[in-house]
């Protein structure tokens, strides 16, 4: 009988499902240094789970949908407080790139997918809520998240 190696099998789940050896690959979360470093231009969100304890806020698979939803989620004064968007509380729909978002009462200027993404960890970490995310990038490479 051949002799089977596998390098790096620490970074492997195995177990034995009907009498086979059965390798999945472990799930490595990026660093917020690897965040940082990582371009998200043209990635998109394979799976999201953001909560608050027990309470599930989103598991939308679009940035600014997701982002919406915390926003809609978190108190309004802290949403003013803490966001990185540039906002104004009143009615801008379409002067100067502003989006007008009723459920908060604000106009934003939206960001790209770096913008978003960051945001959407800027406000879990400020808030507590726990952030996993799975996010494919262009290069069809899946990456991890947690916050």
């Amino acid at each position: 009988m051949e002799q089977i190696i596998i390098k790096n099998i620490q970074d492997y789940v195995w177990e034995i499902i009907n009498d086979e050896l059965v390798l999945t690959p472990k799930k490595k979360y990026l660093t917020e240094d690897e965040i940082e470093a990582e371009d998200f231009a043209y990635s998109k969100i394979v799976d999201c789970s953001v909560k608050d304890n027990d309470t599930m806020i989103s598991k939308k698979k679009q940035y600014q949908k997701v982002m919406k939803e915390i926003w809609q989620y978190m108190p309004h004064e802290k949403l003013i407080e803490l966001t990185t968007y540039n906002i104004k509380e009143t009615c801008e729909n379409g002067n100067l790139g502003y989006n007008w978002f009723e459920p908060c009462n604000i106009s934003f200027q939206s960001k790209d997918s770096n913008g978003s993404l960051f945001e959407i960890i800027h406000i879990c970490k400020e808030n507590n809520y726990t952030l996993n995310l799975s996010i494919e990038l262009k290069s069809k490479k899946i990456v991890y998240i947690r916050i």
